[in-house]
């Protein structure tokens, strides 16, 4: 009986450790940023005597608030729209000469910018007109494979503007009556289930692209005609 009742107190007091560490050590989250887009990182206890950042291990010397908010940019290679991952791992000192608490690892997936092409039917048109009408289609061919690693897509629907007026249409295919800088958007969709569900994204501004409709052809002069 004795055994059996300090087994039972050794498993309760396994749980009871497990569940302190779980609580004083949340799990990581998983971010999403984009390429050469800054972002920021605030931990829920501002105003410690210190905290520690680490990309990838590396300690992380500059861009940390006096609250421990951490602002970094990822930069994916030259040339390259293939997403990765990242770790930043943060530990907080509570009191000054205090223990260092256990590194929590948080993983930030670095999506890259893509371009949307504009392709407008006709671009210019001649100085005298008092109407015009031309098309723009926008499309997007290169489209990175990892993507599908993290279960991220890319929304069917296009946001159009012109300047900055968000116009009714949201297919590929824009009709257009006027000169100005017209732009296109798509947006990523961030899995909500699944190894990468998302605890957050700043990704905003992510596939763009843009056409200028002018009307700049200079109309010829018609000359006048002598009869031979």
């Amino acid at each position: 009986m004795k055994t059996k009742i300090t087994s039972i107190c050794f498993a309760i007091m396994l749980l009871m450790t497990a569940f302190n560490a779980s609580a004083q050590n949340p799990a990581g989250k998983i971010y999403y940023v984009l390429s050469g887009e800054s972002f920021q990182l605030k931990p829920a206890l501002g105003n410690l005597a210190g905290y520690v950042w680490k990309d990838n291990g590396t300690d992380i010397t500059s861009g940390i608030a006096a609250d421990g908010t951490l602002t970094y940019t990822f930069d994916l290679a030259t040339g390259t729209t293939a997403a990765v991952t990242k770790t930043l791992s943060l530990g907080i000192l509570d009191v000054v000469g205090g223990c260092l608490s256990n590194l929590v690892n948080h993983t930030v997936v670095v999506l890259p910018k893509l371009l949307l092409t504009l392709t407008p039917a006709i671009s210019d048109f001649c100085n005298n007109l008092t109407t015009i009408s031309t098309t723009i289609t926008a499309s997007l061919t290169d489209i990175p494979a990892s993507l599908a690693t993290y279960g991220v897509t890319i929304a069917s629907t296009y946001k159009w503007f012109k300047g900055e007026e968000l116009l009714s249409e949201t297919g590929p295919t824009l009709t257009v009556t006027d000169i100005g800088t017209y732009r296109s958007e798509r947006v990523y969709n961030l899995p909500t289930d699944g190894s990468f569900k998302s605890d957050g994204g700043k990704v905003a501004n992510a596939i763009l692209g843009s056409a200028e409709i002018k009307k700049d052809k200079v109309v010829p002069n018609t000359p006048d005609i002598q009869l031979l």
